[in-house]
Formats: structure tokens, sequence, C-alpha cells
């Protein structure tokens, strides 16, 4: 029992920081209008991904992806009794970060809102298209 909530730990942490620095790294490009380039979105990422494994790799394998658990099981790496483990680990850390990156980003994004209602209910305001 213990190894399972080890690995569902390890997974559910990895991913959601794996999540909310990179989904956050763009939500911050796009809703600050602070996008240079492509470069500062990727390292910021990576530095993500870096920080995940680093973070988790001793409570689980760090796979940090459904797509990674399912190959491993395919490839015979990982016992598939474990894949649902796994799998809600991650899919527990991306939805934590979601709920925390809209925790964060809800009031920056009331002014849009509330634009994108006006502009479906009268076009041309708000300078949208």
């Amino acid at each position: 029992m213990m190894p399972r909530l080890h690995d569902f730990a390890g997974e559910a942490i990895g991913t959601c920081i794996l999540v909310f620095f990179g989904c956050g790294s763009v939500a911050g490009a796009v809703l600050f209008s602070s996008h240079v380039g492509l470069f500062q979105v990727a390292a910021i990422w990576g530095i993500g991904v870096t920080l995940a494994i680093y973070a988790t790799r001793h409570l689980s394998c760090a796979h940090l992806n459904p797509a990674v658990s399912v190959a491993m099981v395919i490839g015979r790496r990982m016992v598939f009794a474990k894949l649902p483990t796994y799998l809600g680990g991650q899919f527990a850390g991306a939805f934590l970060a979601a709920c925390l990156l809209y925790l964060l980003s809800d009031p920056p994004l009331v002014p849009m809102k509330t634009c994108t209602l006006l502009s479906v209910a009268l076009p041309n305001r708000c300078g949208l298209p």
C-alpha cells in the first residue's frame, strides 16, 4: 500500500509542478503581454520539467506524462498493476495545477471575459475583432 501512495504522490506533485510552471509561463506571457519570444516559454517549461523530476524522483519514477507511463507498460519496464496509480496521480496533479493557475489568473481575466461577452452581444466593442 505504501509504495502505491509514494507513486501516486510523486506523480501528482511532479505533474503539478510541471503543469504549473509550463502552463503558467504561457498564461503569464499571454495575459500580461510579456511574450518576447518562444525561448522564454521553452526555458520556463524546461525549468519546470527539471524541478519536477528532481523534486519527485525519490517518490516515483517521475514519468509526469500518461504517454510515458503507458509506453513503460507496453515496453515492459513497468508492471500493468501500477498504471492506474501513475495515471491517477498525473491527472490529479494536472488538475490541481490547473485550479491553481485559474485562481491566480482569474483577476486579470475578468476584463477579458467581460469584453468577450460584450463582443458577442455588441460587435465591434472592446477593441476586439
